[in-house]
Formats: structure tokens, C-alpha cells, sequence
């Protein structure tokens, strides 16, 4: 789209291209609410402000018990390799 404003300007004057590339992004704008044409209406939107940041987190009682699991085995592994690491640096 950039690429087609770009090239319509190149035939508008100096002192008359941020009005002119003004009327194109108007006359797109009201072009696509009145077709309604929603996907073109999110991607502006979304060029405004950028996209939404969605951030999911599931947990239930199941979830609960794996990492308290998995958390449980890394404290182990992490103290047999301190153990590991004074017997090796003592003899």
C-alpha cells in the first residue's frame, strides 16, 4: 500500500504531497468502513497501534503437581552436583 502512495506522489507537486498522500489515506479509510471490509479496518488499526498482546497462563491442580515434581528432581540434581563439585575440588 506504501508502495502505491509512494508512487501516485511522485507525479504531485513539492508543496502539494502531505496533502495529497492526506486525501489517499482518507479516501482509503472511508473506502474500507464503507464496505465494511473488517480485516482491512483490524490492519489499520493494528498499524496505529501495534497488536494486541495476548498472554494465556493455564494451571490446575495437575499442572501443580508436575512442577512442584520437576522441581523437586532439579533441587536433587542441583545438590548431587555442589557434592559432586567439593569432592573433586578437596581431593
Amino acid at each position: 500500500m506504501l508502495a502505491i502512495v509512494r508512487r501516485k506522489l511522485k507525479t504531485v507537486e513539492k508543496s502539494k504531497k502531505k496533502e495529497t498522500a492526506e486525501r489517499i489515506i482518507d479516501n482509503y479509510i472511508d473506502d474500507i468502513l464503507k464496505r465494511g471490509d473488517h480485516v482491512a479496518i483490524r490492519d489499520l488499526m493494528d498499524r496505529f497501534d501495534g497488536k494486541a498482546v495476548q498472554k494465556v497462563q493455564i494451571q490446575n491442580e495437575k499442572d501443580a503437581e508436575w512442577l512442584e515434581l520437576f522441581k523437586g528432581i532439579q533441587d536433587e540434581a542441583r545438590a548431587e552436583t555442589e557434592d559432586d563439585t567439593e569432592e573433586v575440588s578437596e581431593g
